[in-house]
């Protein structure tokens, strides 16, 4: 099958080197270090190919199992235990392009790399909820890293879910091929790290200071992207400046206002007053008067 992988977030993925190790059909063997209940078991894998049954699952030249209902049929994966024929058990359908999925490791990080699962594998005794066996499946997580991976015996295998198998694989060869091996043969010409750019939205090389390129091998120095620091603190400063202006002016209208209000009642106040006295002392002269009249008629 084809082994390569477009996740349609700018990050691609060419899994073919990684794939030329198992192409001649034998597979890599894996043990189970990890899970006393899955001690003794042999993982045989292939990687975008399949694989042959093992010695293990042979009895008098043949198959005891039938992938797709072929005698001796290859399949993705096979578990094994011992040389016992009956511990035999195919992980994933041999036909590969019509029983497999792609997946990111990560949906946040793009380029931190992709899983390949195998399905359709041997039925199990697991169900699920409505009572069906589960088949088998296997899953090969393929984590982007700087390390230049070279053999299957050191890697970890586990059972992550009923029926289904998982290992991870951490190589340069998968990482996403946005990012340049460069002229040295190496992911980012060791002078760098392959990441995913969200603001790009795509993978590439971040180079080391004193390099550039998509490989990292070209020395020189990046362009610094531009800085908005002083034009967005001169902003922050007007706009600020302009606010207390604002608020100075409507208080200090405010204040004008109170201030008016006021002296203009005491003004009033004042000449209530005076006109009240002043018609008061003309009342009682012209009291005085009358009175004066009055008497000298008497």
């Amino acid at each position: 099958m084809d082994c390569r992988y477009d996740t349609g977030k700018g990050a691609t993925y060419d899994l073919t080197p990684l794939a030329s190790l198992t192409q001649d059909g034998s597979g890599q063997d894996i043990k189970d270090r990890i899970q006393t209940t899955q001690a003794g078991y042999t993982y045989t894998i292939g990687i975008c190919n399949s694989v042959a049954p093992p010695s293990a699952c042979m009895k008098s030249g043949k198959s005891v199992v039938r992938p797709g209902g072929h005698l001796n049929g290859p399949s993705p994966a096979w578990q094994t235990k011992g040389n016992n024929p009956d511990n035999c058990k195919y992980l994933g359908d041999p036909d590969m392009p019509n029983h497999h999925k792609w997946a990111l490791l990560d949906e946040n990080d793009p380029g931190m790399g992709v899983s390949l699962t195998y399905t359709g594998g041997q039925h199990c005794t697991h169900t699920d909820s409505a009572g069906n066996k589960l088949q088998r499946a296997l899953t090969v997580n393929f984590k982007c890293s700087a390390n230049n991976f070279e053999s299957f015996e050191e890697q970890v295998i586990d059972e992550s879910d009923k029926c289904t198998y998982e290992i991870t694989l951490e190589s340069e060869y998968a990482c996403p091929t946005e990012c340049g091996f460069g002229s040295a043969g190496n992911m980012c010409n060791n002078h760098g790290v392959c990441r995913y750019d969200t603001d790009a939205k795509r993978a590439r090389c971040f180079c080391n200071r004193g390099f550039i390129g998509p490989g990292c091998d070209t020395e020189g120095e990046e362009e610094a992207p531009p800085t908005y620091g002083p034009v967005l603190g001169l902003l922050v400063f007007v706009t600020i400046a302009v606010v207390a202006l604002i608020a100075g002016i409507i208080f200090l209208w405010n204040y004008l206002s109170k201030r008016t209000a006021v002296t203009a009642a005491d003004q009033y106040g004042h000449l209530s007053d005076t006109f009240g006295n002043s018609m008061m002392e003309n009342n009682a002269s012209a009291g005085a008067s009358r009175i004066g009249i009055g008497a000298a008629g008497l």
